[in-house]
């Protein structure tokens, strides 16, 4: 009886292929979402979803990894929003000031740089309160789905920028 090498050969690589190629797959994630309602001093009042998606740790660098956001009411109507933009990756500089550091001598604490990127849109109807749904649709044909809490509804007064100083 005489086996053939070369089948074998063939064989064990294609499956070492298909292993190392499950590997690199996506592994796709939702980071963070928002609803914001912000009021300007210049302009009429933006409500805006934010969202920033993870792929195996890494945040997204390619507009063209989401193929459509759906967003929807908590009675699970859809919202309507503008097309959706994306802020490619970014330095992140993260700090606090510390006041307690001594009693006479205060200091800044900045924190290593981050990579981070996000994807947002405004919403184009009225908020409510209450838990959305917000359905992101990858390129790959994946699904991410996640709960966004808006609690509240709140104008702050605005404070006119005039009365900041450096």
């Amino acid at each position: 009886m005489k086996t053939n090498g070369g089948v074998w050969f063939i064989s064990l690589f294609a499956l070492f292929c298909v292993l190392i190629q499950s590997g690199t797959g996506h592994a796709y994630e939702i980071s963070w979402s928002v609803i914001q309602h912000r009021v300007y001093e210049s302009q009429a009042p933006v409500n805006r979803l934010v969202f920033e998606i993870l792929d195996s740790g890494n945040y997204v660098d390619d507009i063209n990894a989401v193929s459509g956001v759906v967003l929807k009411y908590p009675n699970g109507s859809e919202v309507d929003l503008s097309n959706f933009k994306f802020t490619p990756i970014l330095d992140y500089y993260s700090a606090k000031f510390d006041r307690n550091a001594d009693r006479y001598q205060f200091e800044w604490i900045f924190y290593p740089v981050r990579e981070l990127s996000e994807f947002k849109a405004d919403i184009e109807s009225p908020l409510v309160t209450g838990t959305y749904t917000l359905d992101v649709s990858m390129a790959n044909g994946e699904v991410l789905t996640t709960p966004v809490d808006f609690e509240i509804l709140l104008d702050l007064p605005v404070i006119s920028s005039r009365t900041f100083r450096i």
